[in-house]
């Protein structure tokens, strides 16, 4: 039977089919594991990734959202979150939103803006494998080879919690 995620996104995309297909990995801690259709919040089942849920607070005391689960659902990655809201990540959508000095450029000591890719949009590209770092990112590998951005919670939540606005202005 299908997890919550999956279930919810096939009805929200009018898929009738088992989505999933063609899989990838990723590891932790070097731990490889392989990524199925199937997703349950905060339950280790063979083939499904689900992070710890520790309870972590901002400096102020605000409770810091964590990934429960992440799996890849067709051509988007799935996040659920430790208090139980779901995001759907386009996988061209999160290489041009690496967060990657590569992509988003930096600032000199003057502020001006150096390098970064001018490029919005990477058609075809795909997540190949994540890596979770520490206990406050994701590190996505993607087909055109990319891979130097760290996606800390945080900024996944930003991108979830800001749909209209530009990766480069969170």
């Amino acid at each position: 039977m299908p997890g919550s995620l999956e279930r919810d996104y096939r009805r929200e995309h009018g898929v009738s089919e088992p989505i999933g297909q063609g899989v990838r990995s990723g590891s932790v801690k070097g731990v490889p594991f392989a990524l199925r259709p199937s997703l349950s919040a905060n339950i280790q089942l063979p083939g499904v990734f689900a992070f710890p849920a520790p309870r972590r607070t901002y400096a102020d005391g605000t409770p810091m959202q964590t990934p429960t689960t992440i799996q890849l659902v067709g051509h988007e990655i799935a996040i659920a979150w430790s208090d139980g809201v779901e995001s759907y990540f386009a996988e061209e959508f999160l290489r041009a939103a690496s967060p990657s000095a590569e992509n988003m450029g930096e600032r000199d000591v003057l502020g001006r803006q150096i390098g970064g890719d001018p490029r919005t949009t990477f058609p075809g590209v795909t997540v190949v494998s994540w890596k979770q770092i520490g206990n406050y990112a994701l590190q996505f590998e993607f087909s055109d080879g990319h891979r130097t951005g760290l996606y800390s919670f945080d900024y996944l939540r930003r991108l979830h919690d800001n749909p209209g606005q530009s990766p480069k202005a969170l």
